[in-house]
């Protein structure tokens, strides 16, 4: 149970976090 409530954390930080990672990744290599 722990361990898939471990999964759906990481997938909802994954899936939040990502659009961001990707944001900063596009300027990054933009610059």
């Amino acid at each position: 149970m722990l361990y898939i409530l471990g999964k759906l954390n990481w997938w909802t930080q994954t899936m939040v976090l990502k659009p961001g990672i990707l944001h900063w990744l596009t300027h990054a290599l933009g610059t």
